[in-house]
């Protein structure tokens, strides 16, 4: 239910939504809440909130094994933080959809108006969560014409449906081919340790061998954003 009211929200021009990581009432399996994080860290707003009445779910409470899982999938999430902060600039001058459906990007492809798990993040990812429980081998649907990266193995896709085999660390991400990810990938305990750290560029070739991409910086806690930016188009 949470990936389409997202959806419907980012496309109605309300992009800073995400849905309570782990729900916000009841207890959700060990499984499911591992999962939910994995989903989470790539939806616009992240948060782990839950009522008052659940049991408590801070990530070292549900053994060291899925403690890694839930703290890769947060490595993730910081890895990615220029990338999203880009989108949240493109967001406030264009009000683009930053967590967009798969249709938004590739309209004339009816088959895609129904796929309501599956989305892109910006114009450049898109992710296909992993929802069902004990799943080995899941579904991933790569709109043409473009072709498809793997973001964790660089592994090249064409478009259509493809299975891939996965297990319960896997987060199924792609970047679309002709685009550029900006990242930092140094592991930091906040994002405010990370404001000197390097960039780390991904470059996902086109059929033409072409890429572009951009990144937008600023100070990242003040108003001086209004007169002292930067946007970098690679």
């Amino acid at each position: 239910m949470s990936i389409p009211m997202l959806l419907s929200l980012n496309i109605a021009g309300y992009p800073f939504v995400g849905a309570d990581v782990g729900g916000f009432f009841g207890n959700p399996p060990t499984e499911l809440l591992v999962r939910w994080y994995q989903v989470g860290v790539l939806q616009p707003f992240l948060r782990a909130h839950a009522h008052i009445d659940t049991r408590r779910r801070e990530p070292w409470l549900f053994g060291e094994e899925n403690t890694v899982l839930i703290r890769d999938a947060l490595i993730l999430r910081y890895q990615l933080l220029p990338y999203i902060y880009t989108q949240f600039y493109k967001a406030s001058v264009d009000n683009s959809p930053i967590m967009r459906p798969l249709w938004y990007d590739h309209p004339a492809d009816t088959s895609l108006y129904t796929n309501q798990v599956e989305f892109l993040l910006g114009d450049s990812l898109l992710s296909s969560p992993v929802l069902e429980s004990n799943e080995k081998s899941h579904l991933v649907t790569l709109p043409a014409p473009e072709v498809w990266y793997d973001y964790h193995s660089y592994n090249k896709y064409a478009p259509g449906s493809v299975h891939i085999p996965v297990k319960l660390s896997s987060i199924p991400l792609f970047i679309k081919g002709g685009s550029i990810v900006v990242t930092k990938m140094r592991v930091r305990r906040s994002s405010q340790l990370m404001e000197s750290d390097p960039y780390t560029i991904v470059v996902a070739l086109n059929r033409k061998s072409e890429a572009k991409g951009d990144v937008y910086i600023d100070d990242g806690k003040s108003f001086e954003y209004q007169t002292i930016s930067l946007v970098i188009r690679i």
